[in-house]
């Protein structure tokens, strides 16, 4: 097995998701599976749908980050001093309601995130019949997250001014981490109307989904 180190990325660099070549290697099929295909292994995490939940370890990412940049502008917002001698930042208008818009969004998707996972797990759990629809608010959910979360990243960073342009400023590794799962396959705008569609009860128009 050789591992070929090709993740050169902006963002979620610690993942260290390079390509591994195999070459003249046996695997024996009972130590293969597909993906999104019948488990052979039957517990609830093995129920739980495989493709969603793929794009859930994507999108918490963003959650985390957008969450660590908030608390960092309320940080710094709740200073009662100045270094330029001008208005506090946190008692500018554009500030305060900017912060108050960006948790409310980001509570709001997290909450549908917790939400949807938390039924589908129940059921995973008791083993009943987990729907497309299901796992198209799955889907949506984390399409949301990644979405809302990467928002809510870039209304900090507006917040911050020019000092969050310096690659050692602490919002730089929020930034950079934020914006790479809403450009994943599985979490780009197009899984916003495959999910609609599967509501609806027409075909995703994509594949892989739900």
């Amino acid at each position: 097995m050789e591992i070929v180190e090709n993740w050169d990325v902006a963002g979620m660099r610690a993942t260290g998701s390079h390509a591994v070549r195999a070459d003249r290697l046996f695997v024996p099929e009972e130590m293969t599976f597909v993906r999104g295909g019948v488990p052979q292994v039957d517990e609830p995490i093995t129920r739980y749908p495989i493709l969603p939940y793929a794009a859930q370890v994507l999108a918490v990412v963003t959650l985390g980050a957008a969450r660590g940049a908030l608390d960092y502008v309320r940080e710094v917002g709740s200073a009662r001093s100045s270094i330029t001698g001008g208005p506090v930042k946190g008692n500018r208008p554009a500030y305060k309601t900017g912060l108050a818009k960006a948790e409310a969004d980001l509570r709001s998707a997290r909450a549908f995130f917790y939400e949807v996972t938390e039924e589908v797990w129940e059921l995973a759990e008791s083993g009943r019949p987990i729907t497309d629809e299901h796992k198209a608010l799955l889907r949506l959910g984390a399409t949301q997250a990644a979405h809302v979360g990467r928002t809510v990243v870039l209304t900090a960073f507006d917040l911050a001014g020019t000092g969050a342009i310096y690659e050692s400023h602490p919002l730089q590794r929020y930034l950079q981490d934020a914006l790479v799962p809403a450009q994943h396959a599985m979490l780009q705008t197009n899984t916003f109307e495959a999910a609609g569609s599967i509501l609806l009860g027409l075909d995703a128009g994509i594949p892989s989904f739900p």
